[in-house]
């Protein structure tokens, strides 16, 4: 391994009131004397102050016979019809994360405004019959290996069995740690904010450990990354192998700071604060590339040999830059309203655009087919050939064939209450032909069947509420 210090690959360089009656004249008039008597004066005087006294008393009858009637009858005030007031809900949408292993989902449900703890309980996947449940609270999660890892509020890692929830071993954590994935039989802890530890799934074993090395970016294709800022301004992007933590290979960033690192095919694409986008091959730490993006661009994503930006533009309309990852050319850019990128699979682009969904051919960006929602602000998920488009707002999921945009299905809640909701229904996940949606007038979750949308079964999502 060459001294990455020596050869750097990252180098570069928000009336006035008038009163218009004339004061003489508002001085004269019946009242004053200047056309009756003093006796007629006193008369219509007396009468005015009775017609005044009769109407007040008309208007405020009701209210007085109210109040009389408990005072003479000793009951208790009877209370009247009132109209009926909606008010506008404080349920606010859980988190609810779904992960599948075999036959077995295991899901963890959490409120929004307390989403680092919540509740997992594990169902199976075609009856949604329960299979266990939690009994503490749950910071993270994670399912590998028919096993499912877990860490507490007290910060302690537990490893269950995804069958029965039976603990299989425990590992005491300090005040602060986080359990940050499972891969390759192994469960990784970081104790801290620059140490990581391996530890084995199955039994609890402990196999390596790194100090120094900063924070868990990415596993990819057996190897570990991690950055850590410093010493100075610059940083340190460590490769190890995961299977026993042998160092690999160091790439020194002239930045403390990352805004993106992401590996792909054993390039290592980073990302740096000052805009420059760096393309690294892991093997011999070769810099393939350079070139800086535009600077409203944000890294979308790398996949298949391409890379995705959104670019945004104040008072323009926003659009989508895509990037060779071989050698960081400019392929193609898509305009179209306030675009942006949702996912690429199979050889198509998925963008969504204020109310609309458009699917472009991967290569050349090309327009294959455009679906006007008929909702603002749609969410999108592909999974298996199907587009499924969410409205949160109007309860409603969306099924379209992935490569025609032909319509399949529509779903929609059954919503009869009378709060007013911003979220009435969102989809939790997509998994093994099953649409997860969740539903906000009764918390439940709605196992829906893929290809026809028939429910499958129906839950309620408990939720433990912050003390």
């Amino acid at each position: 391994m060459r001294d990455s210090e020596q050869d750097d690959p990252f180098s570069s360089g928000e009336p006035e009131i008038v009163d218009l009656d004339d004061a003489e004249t508002a001085r004269g008039g019946l009242l004053h004397g200047q056309y009756l008597s003093e006796r007629s004066r006193f008369y219509l005087t007396l009468l005015t102050a009775l017609g005044a006294a009769v109407l007040v008393l008309a208007l405020l009858w009701p209210n007085i016979s109210a109040l009389s009637q408990p005072l003479l009858s000793g009951s208790q005030p009877v209370a009247r019809p009132t109209t009926p007031v909606t008010h506008i809900s404080q349920r606010t949408p859980p988190i609810v994360n779904v992960v599948t292993w075999g036959p077995i989902t295991v899901m963890r449900a959490a409120p929004e405004y307390n989403s680092d703890l919540g509740r997992i309980f594990a169902f199976e996947t075609r009856t949604g019959h329960v299979l266990w449940r939690s009994d503490q609270d749950i910071r993270t999660f994670g399912v590998s290996d028919a096993k499912v890892y877990v860490q507490w509020t007290d910060y302690s890692l537990h490893v269950l069995d995804v069958r029965d929830g039976s603990q299989l071993w425990q590992h005491p954590l300090p005040s602060g740690a986080s359990v940050t994935s499972g891969a390759n039989g192994l469960v990784f802890v970081a104790p801290d904010a620059t140490t990581i530890v391996a530890y084995r799934l199955s039994d609890g074993t402990f196999v390596w450990s790194h100090e120094d090395v900063g924070s868990l970016q990415q596993i990819e294709a057996g190897v570990a990354y991690t950055f850590r800022s410093g010493p100075g301004s610059k940083g340190t992007i460590s490769a190890f192998r995961v299977a026993d933590g042998h160092l690999l290979g160091r790439f020194v960033t002239p930045d403390s700071y990352l805004r993106a690192l992401v590996v792909e095919q054993g390039v290592l694409y980073v990302l740096q604060n000052n805009r420059d986008l760096v393309a690294l091959r892991v093997s011999d730490q070769r810099q393939l590339w350079r070139r800086q993006i535009d600077e409203n661009a944000d890294l979308a994503r790398i996949a298949d040999g391409q890379i995705y930006f959104n670019v945004y533009e104040q008072g323009i309309d926003n659009w989508i830059d895509v990037w060779s990852a071989r050698d960081g050319s400019s392929l193609w850019r898509y305009h179209y309203s306030y675009v942006v990128f949702s996912d690429e699979q199979a050889g198509i682009v998925y963008v969504s655009a204020h109310s609309s969904i458009s699917a472009l051919r991967t290569r050349d960006g090309v327009l294959l087919w455009h679906h006007e929602t008929g909702f603002l602000d749609p969410a999108i998920q592909i999974n298996a050939g199907s587009v499924y488009i969410n409205s949160i707002s109007r309860g409603v999921v969306d099924a379209l064939n992935a490569s025609s945009g032909k319509w399949r299905w529509s779903y929609s809640i059954d919503y009869h209450g009378d709060a007013q909701l911003d979220v009435l229904s969102f989809i939790a996940g997509i998994k093994d032909g099953i649409v997860y949606v969740v539903s906000m007038e009764d918390y439940s979750i709605n196992a829906l069947r893929a290809n026809d949308k028939a429910l499958l079964w129906s839950s309620h999502i408990v939720i433990t509420q912050p003390h």
